[in-house]
This record gives structure tokens, C-alpha cells and sequence, in this order.
């Protein structure tokens, strides 16, 4: 394998086997299996940090995320219940740090997008992904990768309330 096979890729959606070859590579990291992928997507994971945005939403706007809005207290912490479970209450917006992030920068050619799973959109759910560095959602280009390449996901729940736990997966990155 070259050490960075990227180079020479054609751009357009990446097959299963380069995505593998990024993960290997620790272009993108937190995938617990990555010999396992077999579709030209990789879902996106949730943790165990997460945060309640009394305001609403707030927009990427280049630089560290997670910083912003919490030294502008526009974030604050939330924790699991007992049993681990997240309850998200309709039409509130929530960001939980993803277990996936990205290690890519101006010399890598690597661009991405975001959608939530087909899932979500059945049970009413927005959710958005955040790229530390970038200035709108549900993308990326290498000039906008911060420091640390970490990953948020914005959830607003839209008829209901919802739960959620650490490990399920809500959004792809294709």
C-alpha cells in the first residue's frame, strides 16, 4: 500500500477500499472495524460528551467548536442517565461529540460530506454534522480541518422526544 494513495484518486464518492485505505493510514479515526466496511460510507458514532444549546443552534463558524460555545456559554453539559440513555426533547438542540475524527490537512485531497441515516429522517430528527475548522455543515475540505480533527453532530428532534445512547450511529460520512 503507498503511503498515501490518495494522490492519484479520481475525486467523486470513495469506494470501501479506500475508505479502509484512509482509515489505515489514520486519515479518519475511531472506526472499530475498519476491514468491515463494505458500502462507500462510514457511520459516525456518538459519545458519551454532549451538550444542550439553550439558544439553539449555533452555526460553525471556522476554528475549535467545542471552544466557542463554551467560552461563550452558548453550550452546556449534559450528562446520560443512569442507564446511559441521552433523552433529547423535541424542538431542543443538543451537539454530542462524535467518536470519529479526521486527521486530514492541505496536503491531502480529501473532502467529505454528511447525511443523517435514513432512520432519522423517519422518525423526524435533524441532525447535522460539524467539523471542527469549518464554516457551514455537513462538510468538509482540507483548509478547514482544525487542530485534532474532532467531530460534532447536532441533533434537534422535531415531533418528538427521543433518546439516544453513546455508540449509535445517526449520521454517515460519504
Amino acid at each position: 500500500m503507498a503511503s498515501e494513495p490518495w494522490k492519484d484518486w479520481i475525486p467523486g464518492v470513495l469506494s470501501p477500499k479506500q475508505l479502509q485505505e484512509l482509515i489505515h493510514n489514520k486519515k479518519i479515526r475511531g472506526i472499530a472495524n475498519p476491514d468491515g466496511i463494505n458500502e462507500p460510507s462510514i457511520d459516525l458514532s456518538l459519545s458519551s460528551e454532549a451538550y444542550k444549546m439553550p439558544r439553539g443552534s449555533v452555526k460553525p463558524m471556522g476554528g475549535g467548536y467545542l471552544a466557542t460555545i463554551e467560552n461563550k456559554g452558548l453550550g452546556e453539559k449534559y450528562e446520560p442517565d443512569e442507564d446511559g440513555n441521552f433523552l433529547l426533547q423535541q424542538w431542543k438542540t443538543y451537539v454530542f461529540k462524535l467518536k470519529q475524527s479526521l486527521a486530514i490537512d492541505n496536503r491531502d485531497p480529501i473532502y467529505g460530506k454528511a447525511t443523517a441515516r435514513s432512520t432519522i429522517g423517519r422518525v423526524d430528527v435533524l441532525a447535522r454534522l460539524i467539523v471542527d475548522g469549518a464554516r457551514g455543515y455537513e462538510e468538509f475540505k482540507p483548509s478547514d480541518i482544525a487542530a485534532g480533527g474532532d467531530m460534532f453532530l447536532e441533533i434537534t428532534p422535531m415531533t418528538f422526544d427521543v433518546q439516544v445512547r453513546e455508540n449509535i450511529a445517526i449520521s454517515q460520512l460519504l
